[in-house]
């Protein structure tokens, strides 16, 4: 069964490929892999691609919670799964995902379709291309109440030392995703990989940028973004969204918050600048340990590589 998965670093064009050799192949659908963009409202913070949701006649779409047999997300004339139709004041799940991606997959082969995978959030990719059956922990309230009197840096070390593979691709400032990661090991006393059911036969391409261009390409979105996010992140205030949850979902909404409660924005620019170079770097250091993907540098070798795995599973 074909899957072709899309992973690189913030600001790599990932999306953008994906959407590419959607067109190029004809018969393709896509499944955001991005552990924020399923977020309703979050679209400039999270560089959410900017589809609509459409009435379709033909297509029967998965949303967890919506249940919708007659819409879908529709960017560039692509449909995409699990994307934009989580409500901000919810939490959304590692487990969640791969339900909604799994079920996403099957539907897009009922289609006649091959499903593209594409994001940036290693644990997700993973959790769907190796079949990682993650085990579902109950919340552990004592411990919980234990944890959150601590540090994030405190937790975060806590983390790396319980499960250091975990701790490379999570946010390292996000309490609420550091607690819930020691409370699964703690639980289970297992790294999550190590929940490993079976591998499926993916394609997966990796976007390779140096690092003048990542930077080049995360300054240029960060330019791009800056007006809209202070909006957004106005938005969620005015929405009553809680000030905790706000920070919790991710650095661009945590600095933001924090500089307009300080009524003073300078330097902010060159602040989410070396964030998303951090996240970068965590990025790629969870990708290189993956030795199937096959590194890409051009769309055109993305789609020669694509059309000899399609080639090569239908002989």
């Amino acid at each position: 069964m074909k899957l072709i998965a899309i992973v690189g670093p913030t600001a790599s064009g990932k999306s953008e490929l994906a959407v590419f050799l959607a067109k190029q192949i004809k018969k393709a659908e896509i499944i955001s892999a991005d552990s924020r963009q399923v977020y309703k409202y979050l679209d400039i913070g999270t560089n959410k691609v900017s589809g609509k949701w459409q009435m379709s006649k033909n297509k029967q779409v998965y949303l967890p919670a919506i249940a919708s047999k007659c819409t879908c997300f529709i960017y560039k004339g692509i449909s995409h799964y699990c994307i934009d139709f989580v409500h901000t004041r919810k939490t959304f799940t590692v487990v969640e995902f791969a339900q909604c991606a799994k079920r996403a997959i099957q539907e897009i082969r009922e289609h006649g379709n091959i499903p593209i995978l594409a994001g940036g959030t290693g644990f997700y990719i993973q959790a769907v291309v190796d079949d990682i059956t993650i085990p579902e922990v109950m919340p552990d309230l004592k411990l919980r109440k234990k944890l959150e009197k601590m540090p994030v840096e405190k937790l975060f070390k806590m983390l790396e030392g319980l499960d250091s593979r975990r701790a490379e691709a999570i946010d390292s400032k996000n309490p609420r995703r550091l607690i819930r990661a020691i409370e699964i090991i703690t639980a289970t006393g297992t790294p999550i990989p190590s929940f490993k059911k079976r591998e499926q036969n993916a394609l997966v391409l990796g976007i390779s940028k140096n690092k003048e261009e990542l930077r080049h390409a995360i300054e240029q979105r960060v330019k791009k973004q800056m007006r809209g996010l202070i909006d957004e992140t106005k938005l969620l205030i005015k929405m009553k969204i809680p000030k905790k949850r706000i920070r919790e979902l991710g650095f661009e909404y945590r600095l933001v918050f924090e500089y307009m409660r300080k009524s003073d924005f300078r330097n902010i620019k060159e602040r989410l600048i070396q964030e998303n170079l951090k996240y970068a770097k965590r990025q790629m250091t969870w990708f290189k340990r993956d030795k199937r993907i096959h590194w890409i540098q051009t769309k055109k070798d993305a789609l020669a590589l694509v059309r000899a795995y399609i080639r090569e599973l239908s002989c």
